[in-house]
């Protein structure tokens, strides 16, 4: 976890994700491209339709590496438990599933490091979808208070600054000057299946460990680019 000083006796313990809301926009453009940008009510619409888990398929998110709790440039995204069964609108669910077990794994983690996580308090643009708020509420399997503004770490800059110059008396104030907006709570029948998946989930990334470090090794012989020309045809 990071252990970050906010004041000269307040400090923050967390642990940050890098792929959220840049997931589903890679899964928009290479699933989906038909619906166009500024299409996430749509691309979420088709997410809602697949059942909690999937049917069976987990994503790794990890199309950016991952910070919290590898810290590490290596993993890659993947699809893991693909059959022809599956249809887009398990790709695109498992992808926001995949970004809400990673914060669960965060949330775990900051538990073992001896932190009562007592409220879970959610701000940002994917908040706004209530799939996201839904699946994230059931795969931390704890209400998640969501806020009504947006806003959450530029506002929680401001209050640093002021308290830094005195023109407030404590960063406390901020607990009267952001109202919950809604608590949402998680569906038991959806909270059971992400309990029972999130081991495997975990699991994943010490399991692909060798298979990030082969991948790493061949990308100099593996270029991503495309090539020119039309596609082969049969």
């Amino acid at each position: 976890m990071f252990c970050y000083a906010l004041t000269e006796d307040r400090w923050i313990v967390g642990g940050a994700i890098n792929n959220g809301g840049a997931t589903l926009d890679w899964v928009r453009e290479q699933v989906a491209p038909e619906l166009g940008e500024d299409s996430a009510p749509e691309l979420l619409a088709l997410a809602a339709r697949a059942q909690p888990g999937s049917g069976g398929l987990i994503m790794l998110p990890y199309l950016l590496s991952e910070r919290a709790p590898h810290w590490s440039a290596l993993p890659t995204g993947a699809y893991i438990g693909l059959t022809r069964g599956h249809s887009r609108e398990h790709l695109i669910r498992a992808a926001v599933e995949g970004v809400c077990l990673q914060l669960a794994v965060v949330l775990q983690s900051m538990r073992a490091a001896g932190l009562d996580v007592r409220h879970v308090r959610a701000t940002g643009g994917v908040t706004k979808s209530d799939l996201w708020r839904d699946v994230l509420a059931a795969a931390l399997g704890m209400p998640v208070e969501f806020a009504e503004g947006q806003e959450g770490s530029g506002y929680g800059a401001a209050i640093l600054g002021m308290d830094a110059l005195g023109l407030i008396d404590s960063i406390d104030v901020v607990a009267d000057q952001i109202p919950v907006d809604e608590t949402v709570r998680p569906d038991p029948r959806a909270s059971a299946v992400y309990a029972q998946l999130q081991p495997a989930f975990a699991q994943l990334y010490h399991a692909l460990v060798p298979t990030f470090q082969t991948l790493r090794r061949m990308g100099p012989s593996l270029p991503i680019e495309l090539t020119g020309g039309t596609a082969p045809t049969a």
